[in-house]
């Protein structure tokens, strides 16, 4: 993962603890793909969670299995895990490195990859690591922005995501949003998250959300957006081939 960060980008998102309700029910669909994927009981699963932010994921997940693990490369990020750690008297271990960097003797049962591939500018060696570090048969739970998705969700602007880098960062400061659009420039389309994993010896499938999740399109909680998502849902159910419009994913990987 990139280890420059826009101050402004990172108020918006993994700074402080994320909602409750989120954590919840990502961790809630998180253990139900891993009851049904995963041969290990769930009270013995060892997770590491990459990109982990200020660790809310950690502590979501923790209470359910043997071991979590938050890895984390921006130091304010780190630091405000461990001020969190100490907060909700947690056993979750964080380590201040790039997945790249990070070395580890014990392998692990379940990844979580949760908004971070578009913060990879080296994506195919982070997850070279990622499936390295898994044990044969450990899964990847995955949630990623669609490159082609009109709001850029990260600074909400229009098309952000469309633009070549140097015009990408004049846009975001002329609208005052950061210096640059550089840590979070590297989302990828529908097909070019498949054509991605295609270079692995993997298994993966595209998951729908629960339409009652309130992890999906935790920044808005409006009822035109509600009526949207649920459309969208509906779409992709009848007609697969509309997932090359959706917001986002959540892809299931599955290391052979």
């Amino acid at each position: 993962m990139s280890k420059t960060i826009d101050q402004n980008y990172f108020q918006l998102t993994k700074w402080k603890c994320m909602p409750k309700d989120a954590v919840r029910d990502a961790v809630k669909d998180i253990l139900s793909v891993a009851r049904v994927k995963l041969n290990t009981p769930i009270n013995n699963l060892k997770v590491l969670d990459v990109g982990c932010g200020a660790g809310s994921y950690c502590f979501g997940i923790e209470k359910h299995v043997r071991k979590a693990v938050g890895v984390e490369p921006y130091k304010a990020a780190y630091e405000q895990s461990l001020i969190n750690k100490k907060r909700f008297d947690s056993k979750a271990i964080f380590v201040n490195k790039t997945i790249e960097d990070f070395r580890s003797k014990e392998k692990f049962d379940l990844v979580l990859s949760l908004t971070t591939i578009e913060h990879m500018p080296h994506a195919e060696k982070s997850f070279k690591q990622i499936f390295s570090l898994l044990k044969k048969g450990g899964i990847t739970y995955l949630t990623a922005p669609n490159k082609w998705w009109p709001m850029e969700n990260h600074y909400g602007l229009l098309f952000l995501s469309w633009l070549p880098l140097n015009i990408a960062n004049f846009y975001v400061k002329l609208f005052g949003r950061g210096e640059s659009y550089v840590d979070s420039a590297y989302s990828k389309s529908y097909f070019g998250m498949k054509e991605f994993f295609d270079k692995f010896k993997c298994k993966y499938y595209f998951r729908l959300p629960d339409k009652n999740s309130n992890y999906v399109g935790i920044a808005n909680k409006s009822s035109f957006y509600k009526a949207l998502k649920n459309f969208g849902i509906d779409l992709i159910r009848i007609l697969p081939i509309f997932w090359i419009f959706s917001k986002g994913f959540i892809m299931v990987i599955k290391k052979e």
